[in-house]
């Protein structure tokens, strides 16, 4: 998952990086900024009005200590109350769609990485094996469970022996035919 804090600090590589793979709608970075904004105002909404209460539920401590009416200043407790529950729900709602759209944003391409679209500009980095080469007898197997293997059809040796070449890696088998 893409770290929040460096997506906010500087959103150019994410940018950049989407741009590079092609296609990517970078809307969705946009999105989750406009969300995160929202998020971040509702916050601190929310935090004044949580300060709020607490300095008029003091209030009303010393009201009721002094012997005072306090009923004005619970009604006003219960009104920031409501306030606060229904910010909280849209809170909660932000932050959920929020972390949605956060997982659908890609993480960041390597410096190493060409860019390019399509495997024809591709670099090849490094290549090893080659093509694997299977007994007759084996040949239907190949085809089947080859997955797109590339193979060359070798002939059988002598006394039930095959060879199987896979990658890099040579291996003889002696033995009963199967």
């Amino acid at each position: 998952m893409i770290d929040v804090r460096s997506l906010r600090e500087d959103p150019k590589p994410f940018y950049d990086s989407c741009r590079a793979r092609g296609g990517f709608d970078v809307s969705v970075l946009d999105s989750f900024f406009d969300l995160d904004r929202r998020w971040r105002e509702n916050s601190r909404r929310l935090n004044e009005l949580k300060h709020s209460k607490n300095v008029i539920t003091a209030q009303v401590a010393q009201a009721v200590k002094s012997g005072g009416d306090a009923e004005a200043l619970r009604e006003k407790v219960k009104g920031i109350n409501g306030e606060i529950e229904q910010l909280e729900r849209e809170q909660e709602a932000i932050e959920r769609e929020r972390d949605r759209v956060l997982r659908m944003i890609p993480n960041l391409i390597h410096s190493s990485v060409p860019v390019c679209f399509g495997d024809d500009n591709n670099v090849v980095v490094r290549s090893w094996g080659g093509v694997a080469k299977v007994c007759r007898e084996d040949e239907g197997y190949m085809r089947a469970n080859g997955g797109g293997m590339e193979y060359e059809i070798i002939e059988k040796r002598p006394r039930s022996t095959w060879t199987y070449s896979l990658s890099s890696t040579w291996s003889t088998w002696r033995g009963q035919r199967r």
